[in-house]
């Protein structure tokens, strides 16, 4: 998390931050307690094992435990292949001309990689998953659709941005490099926003409707996205501008996962119980998870590494080498769900069968015994 910002944007930052982990944390418990036993009480007519969160949440903790363990090995690898020689001043005079810094100490272990915990953990967390919906076995519940695939490459091409740009942010902590990783992020949740708008609009109708809905809003988040894009090259010395477009797009996906999980009414009620609750309850939850990550970055770094009581022992250590890392492999794996949940809800509109979950080292959605035959909508 940014450590050279000014009080108002860190109060800022921190008030949304507490906002957004009351609201999941709220929705996430209403669906857990509330609304999945009641949907699992009524007759179930599908056979498919139902999955509860608990468990999936289980998993995903396994999966973000894995991506922490490839940072590690990793960062040693990076400060192994370039040491820091202690007789070099010349890091003094980087470009370091990012407009924010993070936690992690600059050129402490590199001559050449600025923060080696931060850039490896970039590579070991989103990379891998966003090849694992490209390529690997997820791939073809998506790529073999005739309508409706486009929008998930998109998403998964976005996924693969965010972690070469971080990459290249945290190893060299420049405004060019700066770019490479918040650009790709308002793209990547412009996406979701989009998905999310669209499976509001066409509800629960089999086949999707066939008006001009999306036509408009193709044009409107596609407007919206270049503006944004023009606006952030022209204000990038500017975190709160950047922080507040993000948020904006943020919030229409979080607030139609709410609509979609809570207001639409589907017609099979398992889905909502054996799938979409499940998935998105996982996600709240990691989402918790990764923001309190990154806010006790903001919150506690100049605390625990600088304070003669706290900045002692390991703590240091941790928020030196492992805190941000938590943030990147966390908020990687809240990406991948949001996928498979926008992938479930769209499957199931358009007919390409009964959404299913099943585990290829992270979640992922299927269909049972899809359509053969699928109409271009």
């Amino acid at each position: 998390m940014p450590q050279n910002l000014d009080s108002d944007t860190r109060n800022i930052i921190l008030k949304c931050g507490s906002c957004s982990i009351a609201v999941l944390s709220t929705a996430s418990l209403y669906a857990q307690v509330v609304v999945i036993p009641r949907l699992r009480s009524n007759p179930i007519k599908s056979k498919l094992p139902a999955w509860n969160s608990p468990p999936l949440l289980l998993g995903c903790l396994g999966s973000l435990a894995l991506m922490l363990i490839a940072s590690a090995l990793l960062t040693q690898t990076f400060i192994l292949s370039s040491p820091k020689d202690y007789n070099d001043d010349s890091f003094i005079s980087r470009d370091l001309s990012s407009s924010i810094n993070f936690c992690e100490e600059d050129f402490a272990d590199s001559d050449y990689i600025a923060e080696p915990a931060n850039t490896a953990s970039s590579l070991a967390s989103y990379c891998p998953l966003a090849l694992l919906g490209m390529y690997g076995t997820p791939r073809k519940e998506w790529s073999s659709r005739i309508a409706g695939h486009k929008r998930f490459a998109i998403a998964y091409i976005a996924l693969m941005a965010i972690g070469l740009g971080s990459t290249t942010l945290h190893a060299l902590l420049t405004a060019n490099a700066q770019g490479g990783d918040e650009l790709p992020m308002l793209w990547f949740t412009a996406c979701l926003a989009f998905c999310v708008i669209d499976i509001i609009i066409k509800g629960n109708a089999i086949p999707p409707l066939k008006n001009n809905s999306g036509r408009w809003l193709h044009w409107g988040v596609s407007t919206s996205v270049v503006v944004a894009t023009a606006l952030y090259t022209m204000l990038r010395g500017s975190f709160v501008f950047f922080y507040i477009m993000f948020l904006l797009y943020c919030w229409v996906a979080i607030a139609g996962i709410i609509t979609i999980c809570f207001v639409l009414k589907w017609n099979d009620d398992t889905f909502r119980a054996n799938v979409l609750l499940p998935l998105a309850v996982c996600t709240a939850w990691l989402a918790i998870f990764a923001l309190m990550a990154w806010l006790s970055e903001l919150v506690l770094c100049k605390e625990v590494t600088h304070n003669f009581v706290f900045g002692t022992g390991l703590a240091p250590w941790i928020w030196n080498r492992a805190v941000h890392p938590l943030w990147h492999c966390s908020s990687a794996l809240v990406a991948w769900v949001l996928i498979q949940i926008l992938l479930a809800c769209q499957g199931l509109q358009r007919g390409w069968g009964e959404p299913r979950l099943r585990w290829y080292g992270a979640p992922y959605v299927t269909f049972y015994k899809p359509n053969t035959r699928i109409k271009r909508a």
